[in-house]
């Protein structure tokens, strides 16, 4: 049995792909709208307004980060989703998608790229320092971290 090719791109997904897979993530500890209709939404101005790093396998998103690199007077991004389906976890996506992102922000002009993680996300937390995140904050319910960008 082969292992299925993932392709990863970059601004290939429309509102519904995001939409579908966002509904069919583990959404536990994700910062996302409680109702349908502000997942539509969140899920429109994902599509519109950030910049995506995707996996694909076939037809269908199995990983998708979503970053914005539009504060050129900080020059600071902001990485407002990284979402991958239950059925992919511990197969490197989310590791591919940190990597594509940074370097898109880093293409952009970025000089340095934030996040909020939710503080029980052990598995999160370990992404984001691996790639070299630190924490910056906290609350109770958050952790805000940040990863400087070499130019």
């Amino acid at each position: 049995m082969h292992a299925p090719i993932i392709s990863y791109r970059v601004n290939t997904t429309d509102q519904k792909a995001i939409e579908t897979h966002l509904r069919t993530c583990d959404t536990k500890f994700m910062f996302l709208p409680d109702n349908l209709d502000s997942l539509h939404t969140y899920a429109a101005k994902l599509g519109s307004h950030a910049l995506r790093c995707e996996a694909w396998v076939a037809q269908k998103l199995v990983g998708l980060i979503a970053i914005y690199c539009n504060d050129h007077g900080t020059r600071t991004a902001f990485i407002s989703n990284v979402s991958v389906l239950p059925d992919w976890y511990n197969r490197g996506i989310a590791t591919q998608l940190l990597a594509r992102a940074i370097e898109e922000a880093r293409l952009a002009g970025m000089h340095e790229i934030r996040l909020e993680v939710d503080q029980d996300n052990a598995s999160a937390i370990g992404l984001y320092c691996k790639a070299g995140f630190g924490k910056v904050s906290g609350t109770a319910q958050s952790i805000f971290m940040q990863r400087c960008i070499r130019i």
